[in-house]
């Protein structure tokens, strides 16, 4: 049979009904793909997006914040096999800050990545966040002052003679949100752990004006990690003050006391040398009232009674003494005069009365 008949024999026959044949092996091939393994649409979510070239933005001078698609989720059509198995961590998702636009916009572009990336090209993946939108602003930088802050309560005789903090100033770099609520840096102390001379290392706080507590991000730099505070104190005492004297007053003259313009006053000084210390005394040569006709004031400076390391507290440094002369009076010679001349011619009158009786 020549090759025109066989063609025509098994080709050209009823060629409506074969390519209705065909076209229904087709379909029907594809409903049981689709059956066995259909088309789906999935949204998978929690994606972290990646940042290109952040440099772009964050050049020290800028800082940004991500006000919108830090993380997004996609829709992913395909076959079920393939769209069952995916996750989060299938999918690359990545937004380039060279491509920033002028509101602060920059594209997102996902595609997969590991072992799935061989399916991207069978699936249909849209990202629900289609860009990422930041918020830019300045980095500046200023100094502000530290202040001591002291906790906890002194003892009563505890004063404070020197207390300083070293550096007293921070350099602040920060974004300008933040810097402009920055007021001072605060370093505490408590009382407990000053001794008499302490140097103690604090880590300084950065508050605002209120004295709260700044949020401090990793985009705020100080130049000190830590500050130095000085403390150095000492203790306080009253003690009682005393003077004598040498010396009598010239003939005629008596001594009528010491007058001190204070008697008591407070020193200053470290706990072992005011510990023993309870007064502060006068040398009595220094007070010589030899020869005197009248009062004699003297002036003392009482730090130079005081042992070493130790200073008058109080306004009451500089004592005054006077002592009292005056002139005997005359009239207490002439009454005891008068007396021995009366006791006398009581007692002539006497012998007499005496005499006239015996005769």
């Amino acid at each position: 049979m020549k090759f025109k008949e066989i063609l025509q024999k098994w080709v050209i026959n009823n060629i409506g009904y074969k390519v209705l044949a065909l076209v229904f092996a087709f379909v029907l091939w594809l409903v049981i793909v689709n059956l066995t393994d259909p088309t789906v649409s999935l949204t998978i979510s929690n994606i972290d997006v990646e940042i290109l070239n952040e440099d772009a933005v964050a050049d020290g001078s800028h800082v940004y914040t991500i006000e919108s698609g830090k993380v997004i989720s996609v829709t992913v059509s395909g076959k079920r096999s393939i769209v069952s198995s995916l996750k989060a961590s299938d999918f690359l998702a990545r937004a380039d800050f060279s491509e920033l636009s002028m509101t602060n916009a920059a594209p997102i572009t996902v595609s997969m990545t590991g072992d799935k990336s061989r399916y991207y090209s069978q699936l249909n993946v849209k990202p629900r966040t289609t860009s990422m939108v930041i918020s830019i602003e300045n980095i500046e930088s200023k100094r502000v002052d530290v202040e001591i802050n002291i906790t906890g309560y002194a003892p009563d005789n505890m004063i404070m003679d020197v207390l300083k903090v070293s550096p007293d100033k921070l350099f602040v770099k920060a974004p300008v949100s933040i810097l402009n609520s920055i007021d001072r840096a605060v370093a505490t102390v408590s009382y407990a752990e000053i001794e008499e001379s302490s140097d103690i290392r604090v880590v300084p706080v950065l508050v605002n004006a209120a004295g709260e507590e700044v949020t401090i991000t990793d985009d705020v730099t100080v130049d000190y990690n830590d500050v130095v505070v000085q403390a150095y104190i000492s203790y306080i005492k009253d003690v009682t003050v005393e003077a004598a004297y040498t010396g009598l007053p010239a003939e005629g003259y008596q001594f009528d006391g010491l007058e001190l313009s204070f008697t008591d006053t407070t020193v200053k000084g470290d706990s072992g040398s005011i510990r023993y210390l309870t007064r502060i005394a006068v040398p009595v040569e220094s007070i010589d009232i030899t020869d005197a006709t009248e009062d004699m004031v003297f002036t003392f400076d009482l730090n130079e009674y005081l042992p070493e390391g130790v200073t008058i507290y109080s306004a009451n440094s500089t004592l005054t003494v006077t002592a009292h002369i005056s002139e005997i009076p005359e009239t207490s010679t002439e009454e005891e005069s008068g007396s021995e001349s009366e006791s006398e011619t009581e007692n002539g009158e006497q012998q007499t009365e005496t005499t006239e009786e015996g005769n």
